[in-house]
């Protein structure tokens, strides 16, 4: 797979799994032996791992708006830099729900 081809499956991520909330797409977007290597804890590896971080997120905070803000992408790796907005509307690794608005930026290899 080409240095392309990855970077439109990351950003694919972003937009559809994520913004979109369409977490049945990990089963198309990852592999079956995906590694976290930032784990939340207790989280483990491989794409069931995947999808429950995201619907961990997804569930404690609406709405959870990721901006890409750049995307390199060279042989099998991709780099995003991006930033998130929403409010915390749900509980999340145990903090009861708060309502605060927050904007977030990361880097994800």
């Amino acid at each position: 797979m080409s240095g392309q081809d990855n970077k439109a499956i990351v950003l694919r991520y972003y937009a559809e799994v994520l913004n979109g909330r369409k977490v049945d797409l990990l089963d198309e977007l990852a592999v079956e032996d995906y590694v976290e290597h930032d784990p939340f804890p207790g989280q483990g590896n491989g794409r069931s791992d995947l999808r429950a971080r995201a619907e961990l997120i997804l569930g404690a905070f609406e709405p959870y708006d990721f901006t890409v803000e750049d995307v390199i992408g060279e042989g099998d790796k991709v780099v995003v830099r991006w930033t998130a907005t929403g409010a915390h509307t749900g509980s999340f690794m145990g903090i009861p729900p708060t309502g605060n608005r927050f904007t977030i930026a990361g880097i994800d290899i």
